[in-house]
């Protein structure tokens, strides 16, 4: 099935009708922080703000991990307690954050770019879609000379032989002279404004991918509620109408489940075959999902195989 799903992706490609959105998992590799690393980060921020902690950075740890543990009801909140504390400064702590490892580049981000580059008369991608803030996968193409435009807000248009370079959620580049002025979707009220303004400029673009092009979904879990609603919304128009109708025209890469990664957090623990059934399970369910939402899922048994599946894509 890997191997029909590469054949149909490198046509798409070929025929310059191929789109790449990109989540978290394409800068993880690059020493990025994952989304509950970020949040972590920012309320240590939070805790370390306060007058009476100064000279207390191991409690500001130990207060940030215990506040995350016992007072989170879920990410998006969390985030919105983190915007309403941190005020204006909030942008600025997200970019140190983002940037604090020195990330540079990984195997997959180099995958990404070599499907961007249409050197020797090779296709490449229409687009590039990113839910991150972070620049990784424009300094990518800067080092390989392709011409890119990043794209952030209304009124930008790609031009010329620009590739576009969509943030969705907004950008905070290396070197932004100020981060406060920048729009970035990561707390709950700026989910709840993409998800009740239908023409929100981010809508629009990602139903026009969507709806007009093919596209592969890396990186990505399928939690993002508005994603989610958009994804549901195109398979209607691209099926006539039907949630079920039509064939499959968008692909997203997931990693399957494994016995040893699962059985520690079930007490008691089952048996082996057992937990393969129920891994099955959840194969078949989040397949079954995916094909609701008009994807056809490539599974993968590592992150790693990314990188494998993208250049399978490109071809010799």
């Amino acid at each position: 099935m890997l191997d029909k799903h590469i054949t149909a992706l490198r046509g798409r490609l070929g025929g310059g009708e191929l789109c790449l959105f990109c989540g978290a998992g394409t800068s993880l590799a690059a020493n990025v922080p994952t989304w509950q690393g970020l949040l972590q980060r920012l309320l240590f921020r939070m805790f370390q703000g306060r007058a009476a902690s100064a000279g207390r950075s191991r409690v500001d740890h130990y207060l940030s991990e215990a506040f995350g543990r016992l007072f989170a009801p879920s990410p998006l909140i969390v985030a919105r307690y983190l915007k309403n504390a941190l005020g204006d400064g909030l942008n600025q702590h997200v970019l140190d954050a983002i940037y604090s490892n020195n990330p540079t580049g990984s195997p997959l981000l180099s995958a990404i770019g070599d499907l961007c580059d249409s050197g020797s008369s090779r296709p490449r991608l229409r687009a590039v879609l990113t839910y991150n803030f972070d620049d990784l996968i424009e300094t990518e193409l800067e080092g390989k000379g392709i011409g890119h435009l990043s794209i952030d807000g209304p009124g930008q248009k790609p031009t010329g032989d620009d590739l576009p370079i969509y943030h969705p959620h907004g950008f905070l580049p290396r070197g932004c002279v100020d981060p406060s002025k920048k729009r970035i979707v990561l707390a709950e009220d700026e989910y709840h404004s993409q998800f009740m303004t239908p023409f929100d400029w981010s809508n629009v673009v990602q139903v026009s991918l969507l709806t007009q092009h093919t596209c592969l979904l890396v990186g990505l879990s399928l939690t993002d509620p508005n994603m989610r609603r958009l994804l549901d919304f195109a398979h209607r128009l691209n099926s006539g109408g039907s949630s079920s109708a039509g064939s499959q025209q968008h692909y997203i890469v997931l990693k399957r489940h494994r016995i040893d990664e699962i059985s520690k957090d079930l007490r008691p623990r089952l048996a082996d075959n057992l937990l393969q059934e129920f891994i099955d399970e959840v194969h078949d369910v989040q397949e079954r999902d995916a094909k609701s939402l008009g994807l056809s899922v490539l599974w993968v048994d590592e992150y790693e195989e990314l990188t494998s599946v993208l250049e399978a894509i490109r071809g010799p």
